[in-house]
């Protein structure tokens, strides 16, 4: 009697051929997080142009003026009314102090808000006023705290004048912008409130 063996892989064979894998893995993989950092590059020049245009568009609505970083009082935009202190009613009052995205919202194609619940987030995430390559802030008051992430720092920042280290507060309008000699023309106090050129 003759027995008839299988033809299968032996164990060497199964681990040449584990082998060659992880070879080709180690070869495509750098390549694979090039294309991947590419892609972010990117994503992150088209959203900077797509606010950059919606500044202009602001700008050119506003006597020139550029938004406003942050506001201290309460404002309404687009029927949200940003008042930090205030009952937080989702969709209608955030409990925040306005900044400078939430003004560009009608000239962007996603819109602007301010997230006030964990999906918000994460819409905040996928819009055009989160870089791409941003992980998040976690840390933070409970009240900017939304699906683990800090609502206010969204990874894009707007300069807004420089403020020396020892120049006393006193020196700023109502608005928080500097006046007198240390105003920044054309730039910013579009409320009024000691705004000049």
């Amino acid at each position: 009697m003759t027995s008839k063996r299988g033809h299968g892989f032996t164990l060497v064979e199964l681990l040449v051929v584990i082998a060659i894998i992880a070879i080709l893995i180690a070869i495509l993989l750098p390549a694979l997080q090039a294309v991947r950092r590419q892609a972010m590059m990117t994503k992150c020049a088209t959203q900077m142009r797509e606010l950059g245009n919606a500044m202009l568009l602001y700008a050119n609505d506003n006597k020139g003026y550029l938004p406003s970083p942050r506001i201290s009082t309460p404002w309404d935009v687009m029927g949200v009314v940003y008042d930090k202190g205030a009952t937080e009613v989702p969709g209608q009052v955030v409990n925040e102090n306005i900044k400078w995205w939430n003004f560009l919202g009608k000239y962007m194609t996603k819109g602007s808000f301010m997230a006030q619940t964990a999906t918000d987030i994460n819409e905040m995430k996928a819009s055009v006023f989160w870089c791409p390559s941003f992980e998040g802030y976690t840390d933070g008051a409970a009240v900017n705290l939304l699906g683990g992430y800090n609502r206010n720092l969204p990874g894009y920042g707007m300069n807004w004048w420089l403020l020396n280290a020892d120049e006393p507060t006193s020196q700023l309008n109502s608005s928080g912008f500097p006046s007198g000699a240390r105003q920044v023309e054309r730039f910013s106090d579009y409320t009024g409130n000691g705004s000049g050129s």
